[in-house]
């Protein structure tokens, strides 16, 4: 077994970056709002951390839970998840703006409900 209180303070964490991500994208209407000036691409990277940061946390709670924690979520492509962690953190100049775009307008609210059930599912 693994100790519930630290997944769900992790998963808490992540719930907390969904958000932060969910509010820093709101205003984004096309891929070229982070494109195509400075402001853009600043937002772009204001995105892309968070991204890093679940990433790495999901990495965290597949090893502290042996991996049985996310199988029984699998509408979520945790896998997925983990690999733009390493495609950002390390080839960031390969990073596809259209696909970071369609993660946080499509992927982004569905990661957060999972979440959000998944806390409550401990509870």
């Amino acid at each position: 077994m693994y100790d519930e209180e630290i997944v769900l303070d992790l998963l808490g964490k992540m719930a907390e970056l969904t958000e932060r991500i969910r509010a820093r994208f709101k205003e984004v209407v096309s891929v070229s709002e982070l494109t195509d000036s400075c402001a853009g691409v600043e937002k772009l990277d204001l995105l892309l951390m968070p991204l890093i940061v679940i990433g790495e946390l999901v990495t965290k709670i597949d090893h502290i839970t042996k991996q049985a924690l996310f199988e029984k979520y699998p509408q979520i492509p945790w896998r997925e998840i983990k690999g733009l962690r390493n495609v950002v953190a390390h080839n960031y100049y390969e990073v596809n703006a259209e696909e970071i775009f369609d993660t946080c307008k499509n992927d982004i609210p569905k990661l957060a409900e999972t979440i959000k059930q998944i806390i409550s599912d401990f509870q």
